[in-house]
């Protein structure tokens, strides 16, 4: 049997290949994960979509999952279309999931939409907590969901913009930041 200490309370145990955990400091981070795209592509058009998503295991039950993306898009297409951090238990994609099984989605993102130029880069950055998930492997994404259904919506042309779109970009990553805390 393994332990890991914090002064003289055990924090963790190990036995037989279980870990569980004992006595942990509340706000604690357990974990950090990072869902990494720096792959130019272009979301489909719906009344709701995925702009990137990947996958986490979820360690504990009772843990929260902070979440923090910055998202890089490139020419305007439907300006305000519901931007929304996305989850759910499994690894199942989002579009066989809506409307049929649960799908849990905060309007945590702030999506820059100016209108300022032609083909401008634009940032989708959000924040945000999910605090109804049990452990085990679940899906984390950025996406939108309209309010009216329209099926013509996506928030940009196209994902991580590069030198093809403005010769003085470098290739565009986007990241979202998943860190599991103690409640």
């Amino acid at each position: 049997m393994a332990e890991i200490k914090l002064g003289n309370k055990t924090i963790f145990s190990e036995s037989g290949g279980t870990l569980t955990a004992h006595n942990l400091p509340k706000q604690m981070v357990i974990n950090a994960h990072v869902i990494h795209n720096n792959t130019k592509s272009t979301p489909s058009v719906g009344s709701h979509g995925t702009v990137m998503s990947g996958t986490y295991t979820k360690k504990l039950d009772d843990t929260h999952l902070y979440l923090h993306a910055s998202i890089w898009g490139v020419g305007h297409y439907s300006g305000l279309c519901g931007t929304c951090f996305y989850w759910y238990p499994g690894n199942a994609s989002y579009t066989s999931r809506s409307g049929t099984d649960i799908i849990y989605r905060s309007v945590a993102c702030h999506y820059c939409y100016h209108g300022s130029w032609t083909v401008p880069n634009m940032d989708l950055l959000g924040i945000g907590r999910v605090t109804n998930l049990s452990a085990g492997l679940c899906t984390i994404g950025v996406g939108w969901a309209t309010n009216n259904n329209s099926t013509t919506t996506k928030p940009f042309n196209e994902l991580n913009p590069n030198s093809s779109n403005e010769a003085r970009n470098q290739q565009s990553e986007s990241h979202i930041i998943i860190y599991e805390v103690v409640v």
